[in-house]
Order: structure tokens, then C-alpha cells, then sequence
């Protein structure tokens, strides 16, 4: 829920929570010590004093309602910790594995650019999944950053802000063979010139986080 509030925010990180959380939760404390020092001393104490066990009684009825609030501050703060984190991880995962300028020349070892590349992606991922397509654009970060600083659109099947580029850019399209080795993956390189449909981090003054097509 939380991400999903952020994401169509125009806040410039999850981060920015964190401080208003923090001043929430002292004020929970706050005024749960204010209502406590009330109940013991207020007018009601003066006209007949509460017994040890109201006392008690008092104090834990305070404390089970802080305590609720402190736990539902914690659980808000570490979503929006996870949240952040994820995102920071798509940020720079984009400019690692989607951008290559200038371009790299792998070795004649890896049989082709986009099987030294795929290896670095997956090695990167820690992963020994072999992605089907991945796009690497051969172009400035920042050329493409550009296009994120407005956002005209939300797509819905990424539950993300998206856009798409009004230059073409040169990039390479790695595709998983059809054929492949039992003990690694093979990929197909087609350099090609398009526009990217990037998905953009939030709607206003984004970072791209991913391609999700070409046009």
C-alpha cells in the first residue's frame, strides 16, 4: 500500500518519510506521557487519590496504546525502508546493465558482444536465469535521464510512472537462442536505432529504472 502511495507521489524519495515518522513517534510518546502524568496528578487525584493498583491499572492502559502505536510506526518505517532500498537497487541497476556508451569490446572467448555482456548481467544479478530479451543502450546516462524528468503517463502492468523517449538511440537487442548449452546461455546480438518506452522512477525529475519496449 505504502508503495504504491509513494510511487504516485511526486516526492523526491521514500527517504523523505522518514523524518516525519520520527516526529510522529515522539509525539506518541509525547502525549502518552502527558496522559499518564495527567490520570496521576490531575483534579481527580486532588479530590480522592487513586489507589496503588489504579495507578497501575492506569499506567499499563497507557502503555498498551503506546506500545500499538510503536508498533505500527515500526511496521510503516520498514516498508518504506524496503521500498526505498528496491528502488535504489532499479536506479542503479539502469545505468549498469541497460547502459554501455561507449561500447564495450568483450573478448573472442564469450562468442559475441551479447554473450560478455549477459554474463556480466547475470553475474551482477547473482542470478542463472538467462533473461529472453535485454535491452543496452548506447548512449550518454544522461541523454536518456532526460526523458524522466516528466513523466506523462502510469502503466499500470509495472505499477510505475513511464514514457517514452523523443529521440531514437542506438542500441543492442541480446536474445536468448533457441539452441542452447546445457551449462550456460547463448544470446543473439541485433544492433539496431529506436525510441525506448523507459519506466521512470516516480513522475516528476525521475531516474529511469527500465526498458519495457521499443518504438
Amino acid at each position: 500500500m505504502y508503495e504504491s502511495l509513494y510511487r504516485r507521489g511526486n516526492r523526491s524519495s521514500v527517504g523523505y518519510l522518514y523524518p516525519v515518522l520520527n516526529s510522529v513517534l515522539y509525539n506518541v510518546l509525547f502525549h502518552f506521557c502527558n496522559c499518564v502524568c495527567r490520570e496521576l496528578t490531575g483534579p481527580a487525584v486532588i479530590r480522592k487519590s487513586h489507589s496503588p493498583k489504579d495507578q497501575l491499572d492506569l499506567l499499563f492502559r497507557g502503555m498498551a496504546q503506546a506500545v500499538a502505536w510503536l508498533l505500527f510506526l515500526q511496521l510503516v518505517l520498514e516498508e518504506t525502508q524496503v521500498v526505498d532500498s528496491k528502488l535504489q537497487i532499479a536506479i542503479k541497476n539502469f545505468r549498469t546493465l541497460h547502459i554501455d556508451y561507449p561500447m564495450v569490446n568483450y573478448p573472442e572467448g564469450f562468442q559475441g558482444y551479447c554473450n560478455g555482456l549477459m554474463a556480466y548481467v547475470r553475474d551482477v544479478k547473482q542470478s542463472w536465469y538467462c533473461p529472453k530479451t535485454h535491452y543496452v543502450v548506447h548512449a550518454p546516462w544522461k541523454a536518456v535521464r532526460e526523458f524522466c524528468k516528466y513523466s506523462e503517463s502510469f502503466c499500470e502492468n509495472y505499477n510505475e510512472y513511464c514514457t517514452l523517449t523523443h529521440d531514437s538511440y542506438p542500441l543492442t537487442i541480446c536474445s536468448l537462442g533457441s539452441i542452447q548449452p546445457p551449462t550456460s546461455c547463448r544470446y543473439n546480438g541485433t544492433l539496431t536505432n529506436q525510441r525506448l518506452y523507459l519506466l521512470c522512477s516516480r513522475k516528476y525529475d525521475a531516474e529511469p529504472i527500465g526498458i519495457i519496449g521499443l518504438y
